[in-house]
């Protein structure tokens, strides 16, 4: 196994760790409760700082972002040991410091954290007040970045040429005297990455170019797999997750270019066009439960359904 895939496979267990750890609501009943509480939050604080420190060298974060999570913690940290006297301190700990997610900062991650995206800011992340922010713009940053799918080693890949940007035989008839121009050969993917797994690669079986995506990536990891689809709905991403009985699919398309079908995909947060305002709503997310027997249509149907770039020539943005 490749060190990159490693790292990657690393990232999305502390992810789950930290959000196992902060799903511990307090229940407190007595003084004893609360001592226990304060115990065994000071110690998931520690290690939930240690993961996200990882988390953030994964991602190259600059020493910027790595003082804002130290200055983060302390502030938990005091606010912790201050909240040791009563019941409703504590819950006001937990929201401010832990549960808490700002909607409009959430929406900035959204619109911002979207797989080929040249104006995607690592320093959102300093807008950041709560574990359960900085857990949500890790994610978001990381599974909406085409970079971090094109680490991971290719099992199998699929390639189709592109059409040439400029007829040179034409050009030619014209200035018989120009001499030849070598144009560059750009290519078309789907790339299977990452673990060998059966559901992934019946999945790069099934898809061809008819889809509609011009780079399109299936990353196989421990009880995960991730899509990343170029031109469905901007940059598609799906993330399935692997249980024992049933697989739980989640996806984000950071660009809406028709509502109605969009709002028919399965497992859709249904969206609305503001009536006031002419602008496409510029994301949608969904997820879905299904059976290991229907994962595969589901994706495919998922997939074909969502729409292209070219889908939006009937819409103005």
């Amino acid at each position: 196994m490749s060190d990159k895939l490693k790292e990657f496979e690393q990232f999305f267990t502390y992810d789950l760790k930290i959000n196992q750890l902060i799903a511990i609501y307090p229940e407190i009943y007595d003084n004893q409760s609360i001592i226990n509480y304060l115990n065994v939050t000071h110690k998931n604080l520690q290690e939930i700082k240690y993961m996200f420190e990882k988390m953030f060298q994964f991602i190259h974060a600059d020493e910027k972002i790595i003082k804002y999570l130290n200055k983060l913690f302390r502030h938990y940290e005091r606010k912790l040991l201050t909240s040791i006297f009563t019941k409703e301190k504590i819950i006001e700990f937990y929201q401010t410091c832990i549960a808490n997610m700002d909607p409009a900062l959430i929406d900035k991650i959204n619109k911002k954290n979207i797989g080929y995206y040249v104006h995607r800011d690592i320093h959102i992340i300093l807008e950041c007040k709560t574990i359960n922010e900085l857990l949500h713009f890790l994610h978001s940053y990381v599974v909406n970045n085409e970079y971090f799918y094109e680490e991971i080693p290719i099992i199998e890949e699929k390639n189709e040429e592109f059409p040439p940007m400029i007829n040179i035989k034409e050009i030619k008839d014209f200035f018989p005297e120009m001499p030849a121009i070598e144009q560059p050969r750009r290519k078309k993917y789907i790339a299977l990455r990452g673990r060998e797994n059966p559901i992934a690669k019946a999945l790069f079986d099934m898809i061809d170019f008819s889809l509609g995506s011009d780079f399109l990536d299936i990353i196989a990891l421990n009880n995960k797999i991730l899509i990343m689809a170029r031109d469905l709905g901007h940059a598609l991403t799906i993330e399935i997750e692997l249980e024992k009985e049933k697989s739980y699919v989640s996806y984000f398309i950071p660009v809406v270019l028709d509502i109605d079908r969009v709002n028919q995909l399965q497992g859709i947060t249904s969206i609305k066009k503001h009536p006031k305002v002419s602008r496409i709503p510029p994301y949608a997310k969904g997820s879905f439960e299904t059976s290991y027997e229907e994962l595969l249509p589901n994706l495919l149907n998922l997939m074909n359904n969502v729409p292209t770039e070219k889908d939006a020539r009937a819409f103005k943005r």
